[in-house]
């Protein structure tokens, strides 16, 4: 076996955290944060911020990042565990304390900010408010119901009403899908226990991913989980070939073909940065094989300039911080905006820009402190149940 590729194999079957995976998540709520910020700019044409906004154009695509590594690391956890006896029990109560508590906290804080304020007023219309599926409306869709958001559901009510919902809440639509993902993941695993054929069953759910969306319209082929099924289930084969010895071997003999076959989907993600639509339905399936050939380079390569970039404390912080930022920092904006200019968010003006970046600082903040002082110990109580192996398996 080549020496590069035995402490490659340890890691995983160890199941081991690698550092660059949080930098990845890092980068992710980065493009995330930077794109709703230059979403927000009125730009005049070959103006500095109209280049800026440019270069930004595909950074809405940090999300299809995010699914791809979920799919890489829930799918590890589950192909680990999946002889445990307490598999089910565990995951689901890791799961729970590390998604629940802020996003719920998160719910009782939209629904006090809306018995407090009004949400048919210009300023706070916005942010409590229905939209449309521009985020531009008022009250010009089917509203998304608030018990939808407790349960997970408001995606579909996103999808067939037409409507991103509240802003404060229109960013949920991919924790639901993810949350749907987790309830559905553990039991396709157990019902496949050969990993080639799980492969073969997750990769023709990512392609039917592609039929999905030529089949359907609106936000219907954008936040529905069969819609994005292609990037959840590309980190989940990720995850299978990885703990294939002979994947793994071939990769490490394959350096050039891989250098080759990445730099050419580099081409064509800054392809489409100038056209970001150009694939159409087939963008988001580009994007899963774009990003897992990312995580790939990331995991097979970890000597590589770009890892040690990834695994910079600064950049692993905002990976592991980056949930509260997601769920944070929409709400943070449009009550800025809503008390400095009385208005929704926009960049028209420097003092509007200034607000905005503030915001997005603050919301950076709130999120520090609630992983130091909230999450951090919640995973850590998860993680004090662990998984008990049966008596054969642990013999070996």
């Amino acid at each position: 076996m080549s020496p590069s590729t035995r402490p490659i194999l340890d890691t995983i079957n160890s199941s081991s955290r690698f550092l660059a995976l949080d930098g990845l998540r890092g980068a992710a709520i980065l493009m995330v944060l930077s794109w709703n910020l230059v979403s927000q700019m009125h730009t005049e044409a070959g103006s500095l911020a109209a280049y800026a906004q440019a270069l930004c154009r595909l950074n809405w695509s940090g999300v299809d990042l995010f699914f791809v590594l979920s799919g890489f690391l829930i799918g590890g956890i589950l192909l680990d565990q999946r002889r445990s006896r307490n598999l089910l029990q565990v995951f689901y109560l890791r799961r729970a304390c590390r998604i629940f508590p802020i996003y719920f906290l998160s719910l009782i804080l939209f629904l006090i900010a809306r018995s407090c304020l009004d949400g048919t007023s210009h300023e706070w219309g916005w942010l409590l408010t229905n939209q449309g599926m521009g985020g531009k409306g008022i009250g010009t869709a089917s509203p998304v119901p608030l018990y939808s958001y407790f349960l997970y559901l408001q995606n579909l009510w996103m999808a067939w009403g037409r409507s991103w919902g509240p802003g404060w809440l229109g960013i949920t639509w991919s924790l639901a899908v993810e949350e749907q993902f987790y309830l559905l993941l553990p039991f396709i695993i157990l019902a496949v226990p050969q990993k080639k054929t799980l492969i073969i069953l997750c990769a023709v759910c990512a392609a039917c991913a592609l039929f999905f969306r030529m089949g359907h319209e609106g936000l219907s082929r954008y936040c529905l989980l069969p819609a994005r099924m292609d990037s959840l289930m590309a980190g989940v084969v990720i995850s299978c070939l990885l703990r294939q010895e002979g994947f793994v071997l071939w990769l490490g003999k394959s350096g050039r073909a891989i250098a080759a076959f990445a730099i050419v989907l580099a081409v064509m993600f800054a392809a489409l940065i100038m056209r970001p639509y150009a694939l159409g339905v087939l963008n988001h399936s580009f994007l899963a094989v774009f990003y897992s050939t990312v995580l790939l380079g990331a995991v097979m390569f970890p000597s590589g300039a770009a890892v040690r970039v990834l695994e910079a404390a600064p950049l692993r912080w905002f990976g592991r911080a980056s949930y509260g930022i997601y769920l944070f920092h929409e709400p943070v904006i449009g009550a800025a905006h809503a008390v400095a200019f009385n208005q929704a968010p926009r960049i028209h003006s420097p003092a509007e820009a200034a607000v905005s970046v503030a915001a997005m600082l603050a919301a950076i903040g709130l999120a520090a402190v609630s992983y130091e002082w909230f999450e951090r110990h919640l995973i850590a109580f998860g993680k004090r149940h662990a998984y008990e192996m049966p008596d054969s398996v642990t013999a070996k």
